[in-house]
């Protein structure tokens, strides 16, 4: 019962159209041939331009261009669709990662990619590493013993 409440609030163009560029998410609609058509507000802001300046550009433009081809070979592939992926766009600013897929749109002959902004993610990842990597060489490399335990006495460390 509530599934087609939401189709038909979806089905209404005003709404489904609110929705889109209401996300937080990256969606950018693609036609048969892989060229941008339309994309929502979060893209644009991501991109550092209006999605009308994306339209018309094949999607893999919008990545790095040492991420071009990757993401070229798997928007071709049919068995990618819906796989989850990773690469930076090419924003013309600051690089951003985006964990992205592309999924078809049924009858239409067009596609979705959807995808969210990780850089955040991949960089608080790059500093945890860099710090367990100090962490571990203080230890490692101390003249004296250096013990860790937890609240039971157990050696951690």
């Amino acid at each position: 019962m509530m599934e087609d409440k939401t189709r038909g609030l979806l089905a209404n163009a005003d709404i489904a159209r609110a929705a889109l560029h209401s996300l937080g998410a990256v969606v950018v609609v693609l036609d048969g041939s892989f060229q941008v058509t339309d994309c929502n507000t979060a893209c644009g802001a991501m991109m550092g331009a209006p999605a009308r300046a994306w339209r018309g550009q094949q999607i893999w433009e919008l990545f790095a261009p040492e991420d071009r081809e990757a993401v070229r070979a798997i928007v071709m592939s049919p068995d990618q669709a819906g796989q989850l992926h990773e690469h930076d766009l090419h924003t013309g600013g600051r690089p951003r990662r985006i964990s992205w897929a592309v999924h078809p749109i049924s009858e239409t002959g067009h596609w979705l990619l959807t995808g969210i902004d990780v850089t955040r993610c991949r960089r608080a990842d790059a500093a945890l590493a860099a710090s367990e990597a100090r962490f571990r060489a203080v230890i490692e490399n101390a003249a004296e013993a250096i013990l860790g335990v937890d609240r039971t006495g157990r050696i951690v460390v």
